[in-house]
């Protein structure tokens, strides 16, 4: 879970603007390599709470692509967990 300073910086934006920040960190999930030191991990937990946190004020065809942005990053972030135990 991201810390209440980060959701809170994160929600005083306008929504294009959280979208672009969730872009940014999806961007830097693609062009990881590995998980060095729980990296990725960090990201696509900050990515994931970023969609939940957006999807309220998104019009209702992009709160269907945040839900199901949630859903990949969930079973990324469980592949993830199982190639690094």
């Amino acid at each position: 879970m991201v810390s209440e300073a980060i959701r809170q910086r994160f929600l005083r934006d306008p929504l294009s603007i959280r979208l672009g920040n969730l872009a940014s960190d999806l961007a830097r999930i693609a062009s990881s390599n590995d998980d060095e030191h729980g990296y990725v991990a960090s990201i696509l937990e900050e990515s994931k709470c970023f969609a939940e946190l957006a999807v309220a004020e998104a019009p209702p065809e992009t709160r269907a692509t945040l839900v199901e942005l949630q859903t990949l990053l969930s079973g990324m972030g469980a592949r993830l967990a199982q190639r690094n135990a």
